[in-house]
């Protein structure tokens, strides 16, 4: 019996010292202390263990305290050692297959492993896994990941939803998507993130630097620059360096930035973790493996960075997400570089589980930083680092996913867009008390579809078919949700009046559209409606009265009505459309174009500011301004590129361009008061409409309407011949900007990509007399594609027979037709040119949803994930939200008592009293995670466009009397509204603030820190600086 005993409790002991020492034996794992717990807890319960307790004391002295650690040798080299995790939120499977067989073991694991051992560390970049992984877990394994979150072990970097692609997202999304993710991380963890995490996406635009300060970043992690980059940084040792923004009003923006030398996996990952020696193996095995890593892994970054300080992330696409030890394993690896580095190297290397933010903090106060003011757009790649056979001269470049699947870019820029309009109601309504708890987990699902959206291979196209379709479902749900929202918000914010028609005749059918101009100013636009009947006028319900309307007739059961809309800034307003399908004659109705066959006398279209001519196959010829009298050659031609080696990614022709014969099919022109319209079909794959505006803003400059859809293993597009002096530089619009380019002569054809940038908002050229321009309405890829300067191309679509070896193991195919729409510029002076490149992109920028009848409803509602019947859900909220109840308004709402009654308003507006100046952009209202609410202001004014200096100026805020709220004037916020700097110090006498209010006549200043310049002025109103997004809180 005795004996039986001393088996059991044998092995018993084998079991908890081989989980104590660790599956190699070594003793590195655990402490002693945790050791001795063990030994003592287990005599407890069995007497007996006191003497296997002191078979492993028997050749020392007595038990006692820990002797002291030997001191750590001073190093030459500090290696911070990373462990991370790559997440794509979708890319070669879907999101929830990711999940599901992926980020549910990665999260197991780190956490088993990070609990029990508090020397481990790992850093956590986006937080949609992280929100699905935590809110689905029970409440003891949350305590567990609380806990490593409090002592420091996780850091969270990044912080948005997702890792976004900063190529074709413009900034507003950006933003929406970055403040979604952080303020989870805030509610849920009480979390700020100091590190920006751009690891992945392909390429960084110039003004993300000051977005990441801006929402409170100290540090950015950068990581395809471009190979041409990293060779020339390698080269002068300035891998580390302060990276300077964009100017987005501030004096001096600048955030530091490090640049990973090779990529976020290291070399062969999985072999490295395989060769980590044991504890068994000879100090000779240990000290080559020193070598060896020391050659592969540390040698190449002592050559490009400045300090001793070094960064290693060790982890992969979806790593740790077995159970086999590797935190154990670089644990162990730390301790042998530590312990051998200075015997195998003569060097010593002190190796050690580090957070991107304790490497920063070490580096930054070097003063060996260097300061560098570029972007990394046009990311090329080295042949010969990938395949090594490769001439060492031969690069890709990653500028064919600008137009990979442009039908998906225009549906996420159109959704984005009319979430921004819905965003800044549904504030409005929280404002006023008016948004139920069911409404803001409609609000949330609609924030986290948009934001996967965003994701670097999400808008760029780069993911398999099945997670693109998941993506377009995602795409669709959003739209389905906004639309519904929007229809609530209308009765909401408007009321009874819009239900229903005026129109009391049987026959007639009426259907709503409802309006919401996003600029700061009043417009007056020409609008297309589409409409079934031909027989149909168009009410305006806040001016009571018809609208003068034109109708284009497409096909028997589509009609293009156009409409004169006059609309005030940030107003909603509701269009209601009268039609009679039995064909019945109605007072005000909108009066068909007259059609006249194309010709050669018809084949000019003009209005009082531009001439526009057409070629005989109805494309553009040349446009001429009349009140410049400057004349540009255009010559536009649909072509395409056939034997190419490019993919998914890259853009990598063999040959040059071919003209696409554009065979006319049919070609139509329209007149009318309001507009002019050529329609042309061609028997290919082409169709263009071009419009030209007679009245309105966009007056100045002609539409063109390009639809195509591709074939075969093409990449298609067109071409604009244009004719300025051979300027070398131009220019492509990254929805902050122009951003100047420097035309590089190539040497041969496939380096075409060198030349190509993405036109997030618009693409402009100079010569000495004159700005030529487009201005587009989802983003894609234009440039120059050979050494003539003069040939101006944009990218339509694309389909690749050819895996570019990028990651993506596929072809492209993409058979969805597609719009692309671009305004045409011609302008003499800069200061114009811009202020019409604003107001023809403000034109993109304006939502329309059409209210479906109730029979409609049901076919067309998307089952949300709220309720299984959205009918239900409608009609018990519109009887909530219209009950007979008196309704007391707290003191800030007293300005909203006459609309907040239903059937009293016919429109609703945000503004108190009167528009602002153009310059002025309300990017959007939002909520923080306390229920604060915020609005963020920017001054558009620019300093200086296409190489030209204006002359901008500072703009007033009037904080408490420009909207129906009132803005906080004591402290400016970070773009998510979580930190606050003080505006207004109270000046006390003596101190630095009341000598800086003498030296200041019109108002004070506060200054904190390089990062944060603000001034505000005695009498309430914020002054912004030019390109200064401001953010502030409401007052309720």
């Amino acid at each position: 019996m005795r004996y039986r005993t001393y088996l059991i409790t044998f092995m018993l002991m084998a079991v908890v010292l081989t989980t104590a020492w660790g599956d190699d034996g070594s003793t590195s794992d655990l402490k002693k202390h945790k050791r001795e717990n063990v030994f003592n807890s287990l005599s407890k319960m069995m007497p007996t263990t006191y003497l296997y307790k002191s078979m492993f004391h028997h050749s020392g002295p007595k038990p006692g305290p820990d002797p002291e650690p030997e001191p750590t040798p001073k190093a030459d080299i500090h290696l911070h050692v990373v462990p991370h995790s790559h997440t794509d939120a979708g890319w070669i499977e879907t999101i929830d297959w990711y999940y599901e067989r992926k980020v549910k073991g990665i999260f197991d694991n780190i956490v088993a492993e990070l609990y029990q051992d508090s020397d481990m560390t790992f850093v956590w970049a986006d937080t949609n896994f992280l929100h699905q992984w935590y809110e689905s877990q029970g409440e003891k394994v949350q305590k567990k990941f609380d806990k490593i979150v409090k002592r420091g072990q996780i850091e969270f970097v990044g912080g948005g939803w997702v890792q976004n692609d900063e190529s074709l997202s413009d900034l507003k999304s950006i933003i929406n998507q970055m403040n979604f993710g952080l303020q989870y991380l805030q509610e849920t963890f009480g979390a700020k993130p100091k590190v920006g995490w751009q690891i992945d996406p392909f390429g960084y635009n110039h003004f993300m630097p000051s977005v990441f300060q801006q929402l409170g970043y100290d540090y950015l992690v950068l990581n395809r620059i471009g190979d041409s980059h990293k060779e020339e940084f390698k080269a002068d040792s300035s891998m580390d360096f302060w990276l300077e923004s964009a100017e987005m009003g501030e004096d001096s923006s600048k955030i530091l930035t490090h640049v990973l030398p090779r990529h976020y996996e290291p070399e062969n990952f999985d072999s490295l973790i395989n060769s980590i020696p044991c504890a068994r193996d000879s100090d000779e095995e240990k000290k080559e493996f020193v070598k060896n890593f020391y050659e592969k892994y540390v040698e190449e970054q002592e050559k490009g960075f400045p300090t001793k300080h070094h960064l290693l992330l060790m982890g992969k696409d979806f790593g740790f997400n077995q159970q086999n030890g590797e935190l154990r394993k670089i644990k162990y690896m730390n301790e042998v570089i530590t312990k051998y580095s200075y015997e195998a190297l003569g060097v010593q290397i002190n190796a050690n589980f580090s957070l991107p933010s304790a490497y920063f903090d070490n580096v930054k106060e070097s003063k060996k930083l260097r300061k560098k003011n570029l972007d990394f757009l046009n990311y090329d790649e080295r042949l010969v680092y990938l395949h090594p056979n490769e001439d060492e001269n031969l690069f890709d470049y990653w500028v064919g996913y600008y137009a990979t699947r442009p039908h998906l870019k225009k549906m996420i820029n159109q959704a984005f867009n009319n979430f921004r309009s819905m965003e800044i109601l549904v504030t409005s309504c929280k404002y006023m008390k008016k948004f139920d708890k069911a409404l803001e987990e409609k609000y949330f699902i609609i924030e986290k579809y948009l934001s996967y959206l965003l994701h670097h291979d999400a808008i760029t196209g780069t993911s398999r078919k099945g997670t693109i379709d998941d993506y377009y479902s995602k795409v669709d749900k959003a739209e389905a949700l906004i639309e519904e929202m929007m229809d609530i918000l209308n009765h909401i914010l408007i009321g009874k009046s819009s239900f229903g028609s005026d129109v009391e005749e049987e026959g007639f059918v009426t259907d709503l559209h409802y309006y919401f101009n996003q600029a700061a100013y009043e417009r007056k636009l020409v609008v297309k409606i589409i409409q079934k009947y031909q027989n149909a006028r168009v009410f305006d319900i806040d001016a009571g009265k018809y609208l003068e309307c034109e109708l284009l007739p497409i096909k028997s059961s589509e009609n293009h009505l156009f409409c004169l809309l006059e609309i005030s800034g940030l107003t909603l307003k509701n269009l209601r459309v009268e039609a009679s399908p039995e064909g019945k004659k109605l007072d005000h109705q909108a009066q068909v174009l007259d059609s006249i066959p194309f010709s050669d006398k018809t084949r000019k279209l003009e209005n009082h500011e531009y001439v526009l001519n057409l070629k005989k196959d109805s494309l553009i010829s040349d446009i001429y301004m009349k009140s410049s009298g400057r004349k540009l050659t255009l010559d536009q031609e649909f072509n395409y590129y056939d034997d190419t080696a490019s993919g998914i990614y890259i853009f990598k022709p063999q040959k040059d361009k071919e003209k696409f014969e554009y065979r006319v099919s049919s070609s139509q022109v329209f007149q009318g008061k309001l507009v002019s319209v050529v329609r042309t079909a061609s028997e290919g794959h082409f169709s263009q409409q071009i419009v030209v505006f007679h009245s309105g803003d966009t007056e100045i400059a002609p539409l063109v309407e390009t639809t195509a859809q591709s074939w075969g293993y093409k990449e298609v597009g067109f071409s604009l011949k244009t004719n300025p002096s051979g300027s070398n530089t131009f220019y492509n619009h990254d929805s902050n900007e122009f951003v100047k380019r420097e035309f590089e002569k190539i040497e041969d054809i496939s380096e075409s990509g060198r030349n190509i940038y993405p036109s997030v908002h618009g693409f402009a050229v100079k010569d000495k007399t004159s700005f030529f321009g487009i201005v587009n309405n989802y983003p894609t890829g234009c440039g120059f594609t050979s050494n003539a300067k003069n040939d101006v191309q944009c990218f339509l679509m694309r389909n690749t027979m050819m895996d570019d070896d990028k990651g993506l193991p596929d072809y492209l195919i993409d058979t969805q037709k597609v719009t692309f729409k671009y305004f045409i510029m011609l302008e003499k002076d800069i200061k114009e040119y811009s202020k019409r490149f604003r107001t023809l992109s403000d034109y993109f920028n304006l939502p329309v949803t059409t209210n479906y009848s109730d029979e409609d409803r049901a076919d067309n509602a998307v089952i949300s994930e709220i309720t299984e019947d959205p009918d239900t859900y409608y009609e018990s909220f519109m009887k909530w939200m219209f009950e007979e109840t008196e309704i007391t308004p707290e003191p800030e709402q007293e300005l909203y008592t006459p609309i907040m009654k239903p059937g009293n308003a016919t429109s609703f507006t945000i503004l108190h009293n009167k528009d602002l100046p153009e310059d002025i952009e309300i990017l959007d209202l939002f909520e923080n995670y306390k229920g604060k609410l915020f609005v963020r202001i920017r001054n558009r004014d620019l300093k200086e466009s296409l190489g030209e200096k204006l002359k901008a100026k500072d703009q007033k805020i009037d904080l408490k009397d420009t909207f129906v709220f009132k803005l906080s004037a004591e402290h400016k916020y970070t773009l998510n509204g979580l930190k606050k700097h003080k505006m207004m110090p109270k000046p006390e006498e003596g101190n630095i603030v009341q000598k800086t209010l003498k030296l200041i006549d019109k108002g004070i200043k506060y200054i904190k820190g390089e990062e944060f310049r603000h001034q505000c002025l005695k009498d309430g109103k914020a002054l912004l600086k030019p390109r200064e997004i401001a953010t502030f809180k409401i007052e309720t």
